[in-house]
């Protein structure tokens, strides 16, 4: 009974279980979800404590653009990271998640037909963005990322080139060749730079470098407080960027849905406050988790591969199976461990 658009909307990989998921949770089965990026380890409890301090006796819409001090604290944090005085409050606006930044982006500079290059594997959600948007995808595999096939790639139709550094799934992290191959199709065409950087401080290597190290208007960094800070449920994202259109672009996307959350921004500056600290004991957190599964996956005699992630939450696994959606479902309806467990996984056919 839905519009054509709704009926030709894909759904998300991640989430398509979930039906399944609820029923056996009724049962009492125990699902353990590897199929979401979702931080379970508790929230620090400065997020709570500045709440409780500012204590708001009349609780306003907020800014178009989020709470000044909140993205003051975003653009101070930026210029600690880089090590530059480079970005100031007026470069940053706030959005509900990482998600809505990015569709908000690509709405304001993008019109219906048109190209976005994504790097693949990609993060799935960036499908269902471009089904509802209207705008055709074109995949470039990172293995493939050089200038020449960028420029094969390009048509007045394209209007950016969207990735996650660290990239989500398979956790790899772009180099600094690559950084300045982006930077030089960017130039060349003015195509936007959309660097989706959730996890740019849960990283593994010291070779990282943050898109926002790029000074030049082209370039949108989306970041979120999701994964890095444990608080997916608050919907805290921004958008650092030097191109104050795309700010003021997003502001106004934003007055659709009135205002963002006052109480959540307000926790996340708590979070903000003690930033390096969070960030530090949750990346030691995922960096044990990711190892206790390579470990285990490497002890396997049964031609089990995986990525070696340098950064994120996630791997990919590349398993003996003809079917990943049969062996998804398997282990949901079939599997039961002596706990009466079993795992949700994700299929890499999404991504």
């Amino acid at each position: 009974m839905g519009s054509r658009r709704m009926n030709s909307m894909p759904v998300s990989p991640i989430v398509k279980y979930y039906n399944i998921v609820e029923k056996l949770e009724q049962k009492g089965v125990r699902v353990i979800k590897a199929n979401i990026g979702q931080p379970m380890n508790e929230i620090n409890q400065y997020y709570y404590h500045k709440i409780n301090y500012e204590k708001l006796s009349v609780n306003l819409y907020s800014s178009s653009y989020g709470l000044d001090l909140l993205r003051k604290r975003v653009a101070d944090l930026y210029n600690a990271k880089i090590k530059k005085s480079q970005y100031k409050l007026s470069d940053v606006v706030v959005t509900q998640g990482a998600s809505d930044g990015i569709i908000k982006v690509l709405y304001s500079i993008c019109d219906e037909e048109d190209e976005v290059i994504v790097l693949e594997p990609f993060f799935s959600d960036y499908k269902l963005y471009c089904s509802l948007l209207k705008l055709k995808m074109i995949p470039l595999k990172y293995d493939d990322l050089s200038l020449e096939n960028l420029n094969k790639l390009y048509s007045p139709k394209v209007k950016a080139i969207l990735f996650a550094n660290p990239n989500n799934p398979d956790g790899r992290v772009l180099n600094k060749n690559d950084i300045a191959i982006l930077k030089k199709f960017s130039l060349k065409h003015q195509v936007f730079i959309i660097s989706d950087e959730v996890y740019n401080d849960i990283v593994f290597t010291p070779s990282f470098t943050s898109m926002s190290t790029l000074n030049n208007k082209n370039v949108i960094v989306v970041d979120s407080a999701s994964k890095k800070l444990n608080c997916c449920g608050s919907r805290i994202g921004f958008i650092v960027t030097k191109n104050k259109e795309i700010i003021d672009d997003i502001a106004l996307l934003n007055d659709i849905t009135i205002s963002i959350s006052n109480t959540e921004q307000i926790g996340v500056i708590g979070l903000l406050e003690k930033y390096f600290e969070i960030v530090k004991t949750n990346k030691n957190h995922y960096e044990k988790q990711l190892n206790i599964v390579k470990r285990k996956l490497s002890g396997n005699k049964k031609g089990i591969t995986f990525s070696n992630p340098s950064g994120g939450i996630s791997l990919l696994i590349n398993l003996p199976i003809k079917n990943s959606d049969d062996y998804i479902e398997w282990l949901l309806k079939k599997y039961r461990s002596s706990d009466n467990s079993t795992l949700l996984l994700t299929s890499a056919k999404g991504f």
